[in-house]
């Protein structure tokens, strides 16, 4: 069994689909699975990773140079410039696919698995193109592929009712975590490598700093309701930069000021640090297809609170509360009681350790992907 992960990862800061892409492929090394890792960018200092060359979308150059190919050649998936760094890639790992003959190529990159697919039934490569559909893409897009990788139940029960066909191979298969990283720790000692004050209560987000999906200025503004009763709380959002971040921080130091901190970038194995600084982990978003950020926070006991969406509350489960996060004052009162109650907080936070280890944890799921692969190949 000869596969391939793919993942575009050009950023400073890796997306969920590309944390994703690089631990499912160092699992599959582990267990001493035939596995390469095709990446456009980051670092690739592993024995089974293949950089492939492409554009950065967010290099001003190509700006300029979709200016002039956006005019007819958007048919061609080159009216931008992500499309053109997703067209790009996705060729030449096709390519890369053909000569060296894998049996499947698994990636969370819509762009790029589009254009896997349609070379595979092309004739241009013979691997089977499993798409794991980790960005909310729509139902008319899914059903051009023969194999996807539906993160929820919720997905799947929502596919069959739009008419997915009963010939159609579709899996349901969660993220995952690996809950050694992910793990209790010495709040004390976290809280002083981020010189976070041991007296305040510290209400963590991690999430791209944006407002749109992430509604970050719903959280701050809701934190803030919560302080006038507890003026020891202060908000931490930490994330990748986006175009939107300037007037994310503009409007969380309108509600808050010095009451909250803003954390860029913060490299990846930082991150299990900063979990175990906080006291409760906020999510407002009202709907994801996973989150892995939710499991991250599980798995190193912190009680965690999002929005009543159905598959938010499978990812919570027991591990924290549900509310709507579109009335005013739920979440404040939410926390409040967080606050107050810290032999609930900590009964939930355990909570979610059990169910993250028992559900998401890294070897359960690559089982169920592993599985997933031995059935495509199976049916080939």
């Amino acid at each position: 069994m000869k596969i391939a992960v793919a993942s575009t990862f050009l950023g400073k800061v890796m997306r969920g689909c590309e944390s994703w892409a690089q631990d499912l492929a160092a699992e599959l090394h582990r267990r001493g699975i035939d596995v390469t890792l095709f990446q456009g960018g980051g670092p690739s200092d592993v024995s089974y990773a293949r950089h492939i060359p492409c554009p950065d979308h967010t290099d001003p150059f190509w700006k300029q140079v979709t200016r002039f190919t956006r005019h007819g050649l958007w048919r061609y998936g080159l009216g931008s410039p992500l499309h053109l760094q997703q067209v790009v890639f996705g060729r030449r790992v096709a390519r890369e696919l053909h000569r060296d003959r894998f049996d499947i190529v698994h990636t969370g990159d819509a762009g790029p698995a589009l254009v896997l697919e349609r070379a595979r039934r092309a004739g241009h490569h013979s691997a089977k193109v499993i798409f794991a559909n980790e960005t909310e893409e729509s139902f008319e897009f899914l059903n051009q592929f023969e194999h996807v990788q539906e993160l929820a139940p919720y997905y799947l029960e929502l596919d069959r009712k739009r008419g997915l066909s009963p010939d159609r191979e579709w899996f349901t298969i969660p993220n995952f975590v690996d809950c050694d990283v992910y793990a209790p720790g010495d709040q004390a000692q976290a809280r002083q490598k981020f010189g976070i004050p041991r007296d305040r209560f510290v209400v963590l987000d991690v999430a791209a700093l944006k407002l749109t999906h992430k509604r970050l200025d719903w959280l701050a503004k809701e934190v803030a309701i919560a302080r006038q009763k507890h003026p020891e709380i202060m908000l931490i959002v930490a994330g990748a930069t986006t175009p939107e971040t300037p007037q994310v921080e503009d409007v969380i130091r309108k509600y808050l000021g010095e009451d909250a901190w803003i954390l860029k970038d913060i490299p990846r194995l930082n991150m299990p640090d900063l979990y175990r600084a906080a006291d409760t982990f906020v999510h407002a978003a009202l709907s994801e297809m996973f989150a892995i950020v939710l499991l991250e926070a599980g798995a190193t006991g912190l009680s965690v609170r999002g929005h009543k969406f159905p598959v938010i509350e499978w990812v919570i489960g027991s591990g924290g509360v549900c509310v709507d996060m579109e009335v005013p004052g739920d979440l404040a009162l939410s926390i409040i009681e967080s606050r107050e109650n810290p032999l609930l907080r900590a009964q939930c936070g355990g909570n979610a350790r059990h169910l993250v280890m028992e559900r998401f944890n890294k070897v359960r799921v690559v089982d169920q992907i592993v599985d997933m692969y031995e059935a495509v190949l199976k049916n080939r």
